[in-house]
This record gives C-alpha cells, sequence and structure tokens, in this order.
C-alpha cells in the first residue's frame, strides 16, 4: 500500500495533514509509511494531477471521493469538504474511508 501526501512548501497545513494520516493509521493497526511528495511548481503540479496542498492518495486514489474525477490542477492551497464542512486537511472520517473504516 503507498500512502502520500503532496504539499507545497510553506503549506501550513502539511505537517497537521500528515500526522492526521498518521494518527488514523495508528489507532487502524495500520503499519505503514506515509510518503510526503514535495510539489515543486505548477508543471509539476500539472504533470502529476496535483488538486491543491495538501492532498493525500491512496495507491494513487484520492481520499475524497468528490475529487477523484477533477481535473481542476493547481499549484495552491486546497480544502476537502466532508459532510458540508469545509476544512484545509481531509477529515479524519475521509482518510478512515478509504481504508474501510
Amino acid at each position: 500500500m503507498k500512502i502520500e501526501v503532496f504539499y507545497f512548501e510553506g503549506c501550513p497545513h502539511h505537517l497537521p495533514a500528515v500526522e492526521r494520516v498518521r494518527g488514523v493509521l495508528s489507532e487502524m493497526g495500520i503499519a505503514e509509511t506515509v510518503i510526503e511528495v514535495a510539489v515543486s511548481g505548477p508543471a509539476m503540479a500539472r504533470q502529476i494531477g496535483f488538486l491543491g496542498s495538501p492532498s493525500v492518495r491512496v495507491d494513487g486514489v484520492d481520499v475524497e471521493p468528490a475529487a477523484r474525477g477533477s481535473d481542476q490542477v493547481g499549484f495552491g492551497c486546497r480544502t476537502c469538504v466532508h459532510r458540508g464542512v469545509r476544512e484545509g486537511m481531509p477529515s479524519p472520517e475521509l482518510i478512515r474511508s478509504v481504508f474501510g473504516g
């Protein structure tokens, strides 16, 4: 299993998102490494389909279902919506849902 957090340098939600993902993995008993991927600029963002910082993918699939078909690639901040609440990183529930929790 490959768990990645894509971000740009200076993103205020990068480290909290990594910690949130690690916390969910720990509570679910999943011993996997979280790979942090720095997106260096707009060209790289286009190349990898970067939806904004931070973006969390498991085996290449975004944790936010509504974003999975998005082509809104960009080099900027990202928000996620879960149960009508918009936040600067995926909620624990969104992250858990990818692992069947």
